[in-house]
């Protein structure tokens, strides 16, 4: 009788242990899904109406080509007076950290942008056309629907 015991909680706790194992692993699997790639979103955007040029004259103001938390962004445009700029970090902690960091050292920018801040993303967008601002933060939303 005594070993019977010994046998089910060994059991109970072997059943204990590879819960837990598996719960570890779904939830660490589940953390990788979240990382957005500078492709996702501009699927995301293109999906929603948003066509990009990448951005190789450079000539948009420093709020938003900028090194923040040590990563630079790529740089995109819709057209000559709208920029898109797109901060991708290996965590959402690191990309809540660059924002931080942005909005500590934007005093008055030089140019009205917006700000969308997703998992692991910064996306930056500068220009006036409200539409566009609206189409780039419901491709944003929609990237926090699929995961």
């Amino acid at each position: 009788m005594v070993s019977n015991c010994v046998v089910i909680r060994s059991s109970r706790i072997l059943l204990i242990i590879l819960t837990f194992i598996l719960i570890s692993m779904l939830f660490f699997c589940s953390i990788n899904s979240l990382k957005l790639t500078t492709s996702k979103i501009v699927s995301a955007l293109e999906h929603n109406g948003i066509e990009l040029f990448a951005d190789t004259s450079h000539k948009f103001p420093s709020v938003t080509s900028r090194t923040l938390n040590n990563v630079t962004p790529n740089l995109f445009q819709l057209d000559e007076h709208q920029l898109i700029s797109i901060y991708i970090y290996s965590s959402q902690k690191e990309a809540q950290s660059g924002l931080k960091q942005h909005n500590l050292s934007t005093i008055l920018p030089s140019k009205k942008h917006s700000v969308f801040q997703v998992n692991n993303s910064l996306v930056f967008y500068i220009g006036n056309d409200l539409e566009n601002e609206k189409k780039i933060g419901q491709a944003m939303d929609s990237l926090l629907k699929k995961e």
